[in-house]
């Protein structure tokens, strides 16, 4: 079914005229004037229909960029937690290699003084 707009409708409305009618001037200027309005809702809703697409074209790539940076934001927290656990680990070394050479020099001392020093 073809979509006729109201504007052009309107336009071409023609009416019959009979003696004692309305004044075809005042009727015409009206039509006019209500055509005119009509056009320019037209025109608003066809801009509006077009604003629709681009937005929805807008959206379409936002939600791919937020997928992306979503990936990127779960990669990025399980790096940082790889690197937390590999701290903590360097941490843990690092104490215990402090406690074998705390060790080492007790053990010393003690030979120093000849204490005995059974564990």
């Amino acid at each position: 079914m073809k979509q006729i707009k109201l504007s052009d409708k309107i336009y071409e409305k023609n009416f019959e005229i009979k003696p004692y009618g309305y004044s075809c001037q005042e009727v015409d200027a009206f039509f006019d004037e209500l055509n005119e309005d009509i056009a320019a809702l037209e025109r608003s809703i066809e801009d509006f229909k077009e604003k629709i697409v681009r937005l929805e074209m807008e959206k379409k790539g936002l939600e791919k960029e937020n997928r992306k940076l979503s990936i990127a934001n779960l990669e990025k927290n399980a790096q940082n937690q790889v690197e937390n656990k590999t701290t903590a680990n360097f941490n843990n070394i690092d104490i215990l290699e402090r406690l074998s050479n705390l060790e080492l020099m007790v053990q010393a001392i003690c030979d120093k003084f000849n204490v005995n020093n059974k564990s």
